[in-house]
């Protein structure tokens, strides 16, 4: 046996053989083998999205608290797909589950590797967790204090809010890589590696102090905690925009509420939202495991099936990573535009090579293409005609994306 590696029994009780129980376990197995990639590449992909669209964004104009936040958040949800959902879920059980053994374990492969990876795993949690709930506190105080909270006002702090998140996360989660080690499992006489949290039972049944630190905070501190603020800031918003809404139509009778502002505010409540939809359930799971005990766990079939749904609908809301894009897709409009902005840039690129047969009128148009890609400077929103004409230069019907990035960079301009 390797180095540093615990031996573990399991003992299960008679009456486990219901077929609920197996069907959560089957349920696990293949949400994981299915459902988790599926995730991981939607989540990934939709996150480099924001961020690439946000950095578009900051290049033409100006970094602002919304765009700060959103990039925070992606950074952060793509480290929790890649160390949570792909390493853990699907290289951990989910190719067990589709080739009946398993294949690549990486946090089973060395005691070292065990600790780090939920070192990872847990600090990510964390980081996504809180930044989410300060996103939505930045929501609330904008809300309610407008003119002082302006879009483009208290960026630095903002990067140093974030920053200090993850730091926080951790020092926090430090302890992880004391507690974390290899275990030996057998089930019918199967010898399987884990990476679990080590105990250290006494014989009063007490277990050690940094083993309950982790299995709370982890528990209470990165999913209940943070699912009760996240209501309570969302039911804050929400009566706050209701407010808004009321002034506002007493005081400009026939308004719309199209703007920008609003549209940021609903794409908040709708990843909230979403959080507190997933994170629920999983959060009441919880709380009814802390009753099956730690040490000396109870050997009823209620356990274990608590076991089982707490791992399905812990790998559900890894949904909750990989929707933020999305959202924003479906709610902003200006976001949409960057998008549009973005897929416009590329798509001329490619024309300008493939089609064009002047090699030096491509050359050229690409290099206006590129300035406009560079950092702002005074003259960005006076190039609009030279984008226009390398859209022409490509072909005839490209010439909306001219018309498409004059109209993106006047908007830009319109809301500095």
């Amino acid at each position: 046996m390797p180095d540093g590696v615990r031996e573990l029994s399991h003992h299960w009780p008679d009456n486990c053989s219901d077929k609920f129980e197996n069907r959560l376990r089957y349920g696990v197995g293949a949400t994981r083998a299915i459902g988790s990639p599926a995730i991981v590449i939607l989540g990934l992909l939709g996150n480099a999205l924001t961020i690439a669209i946000f950095s578009l964004e900051a290049r033409l104009s100006r970094w602002n608290r919304f765009g700060i936040w959103c990039v925070a958040l992606a950074i952060s949800d793509s480290s929790v797909l890649i160390f949570s959902s792909f390493i853990d879920d699907f290289l951990g059980r989910g190719l067990a589950h589709i080739y009946g053994s398993e294949v690549l374990k990486l946090d089973a492969s060395h005691p070292m590797s065990c600790r780090l990876l939920e070192y990872m795993q847990h600090s990510t949690l964390f980081a996504s967790s809180y930044l989410l709930v300060i996103f939505s506190a930045d929501r609330l105080l904008t809300v309610s204090q407008p003119m002082r909270m302006m879009t483009h006002r208290y960026v630095t702090q903002s990067v140093a809010a974030a920053v200090s998140v993850a730091v926080l996360g951790l020092i926090l989660m430090s302890p992880v890589i004391a507690v974390y080690g290899l275990e030996t499992a057998g089930y019918e006489d199967v010898m399987s590696f884990s990476c679990r949290i080590a105990l250290n039972c006494t014989d009063g049944g007490q277990s050690s102090s940094a083993a309950k630190y982790i299995l709370y905070f982890k528990a209470f501190g990165i999913f209940v905690a943070p699912c009760l603020l996240q209501a309570a800031l969302s039911a804050a918003i929400v009566a706050k925009l209701i407010q808004v809404r009321r002034l506002r139509r007493d005081l400009l009778p026939g308004s719309q509420d199209k703007d920008l502002a609003m549209s940021r505010y609903y794409a908040n409540l709708a990843v909230s939202i979403t959080f507190c939809l997933l994170s629920s359930p999983l959060c009441v799971v919880i709380v009814m495991r802390t009753g099956c005990g730690l040490c000396e766990p109870r050997p009823s079939c209620r356990c274990h099936v608590l076991e089982q749904a707490a791992k399905l609908l812990d790998s559900v809301k890894d949904i909750s990573y990989a929707i933020n894009f999305w959202v924003y897709l479906i709610f902003v409009r200006s976001f949409r535009r960057r998008v549009q902005l973005a897929l416009a840039f590329a798509f001329v690129r490619l024309r300008l090579v493939a089609l064009c047969p002047n090699w030096s009128a491509s050359r050229a148009a690409a290099e206006m293409v590129d300035r406009l890609e560079m950092k702002r400077n005074p003259g960005v929103f006076q190039s609009q005609a030279a984008v226009a004409a390398a859209a022409q230069a490509t072909s005839g019907r490209t010439g909306s994306l001219g018309q498409l990035h004059m109209q993106m960079l006047k908007e830009i301009k319109e809301e500095d």
